[in-house]
This record gives structure tokens, C-alpha cells and sequence, in this order.
């Protein structure tokens, strides 16, 4: 797991921000499983339309630390077959007798 490189989407990133106890945010649970983290300048682009001029420094920084990965066909591609991959884990999951709660734990 340490040389795999985790990409985290924009629901990761706005439930890490707004957590006061950022230890029981989705992200912090994955930091202690990965090293290495990416985002989709689309989620860079979501995060930086919707912050304040409070939340700039915090966001610019993060973005510093982290791989920004370009969005182009090979890019959409790729999402569109990991998406369909992850569509049936969840499946698998659900017929397992786990349910999937969005605050990444199972029950």
C-alpha cells in the first residue's frame, strides 16, 4: 500500500474542512492506510470556486501537497471504468450483508 498513489474526490475534501475532530473524517481514516494522495484538477476546481477568502491558504496549501492530476480522455476513460468497478464492489457489499454508511464505515 505505500506506493499506491489514493485519488480523493471533493466530498473527501469538504467532509475533512468542516470536521472539528478531523481524526473521524473519512480522509484522516485513509491517511493512516496511504502516504499518497491525488485529486482531479475538477476537484480542485470545485473545492477553489466554492472557498472564502478565509479558506484560501488552507486549500492552496493542500493542493501543494498533493498530485493534481490533469483531466483529459484517457482521464474520463479510466474514471468511467473505475466508477462501474466501484458500482459493483458496493454490490458486492450490499449482497455480503455490509452496509456502506457515508461516513466510510461499515455496520
Amino acid at each position: 500500500m505505500a506506493d499506491e498513489i489514493i485519488c480523493i474526490d471533493t466530498s473527501i475534501l469538504i467532509d475533512f474542512y468542516r470536521k472539528k475532530s478531523k481524526e473521524k473524517s473519512a480522509f484522516f481514516l485513509l491517511t493512516t492506510k496511504y502516504k499518497l494522495f491525488a485529486v482531479s484538477i475538477v476537484t480542485q476546481y470545485e473545492i477553489m470556486i466554492g472557498t472564502d477568502a478565509t479558506q484560501i491558504e488552507f486549500w492552496s496549501t493542500f493542493f501543494d501537497r498533493v498530485t493534481v492530476l490533469p483531466f483529459d480522455k484517457a482521464a474520463n476513460d479510466a474514471a468511467i471504468t473505475n466508477n462501474k468497478a466501484f458500482k459493483e464492489c458496493q454490490q458486492t457489499y450490499r449482497d455480503s450483508g455490509y452496509i456502506y454508511r457515508r461516513d466510510s464505515t461499515f455496520q
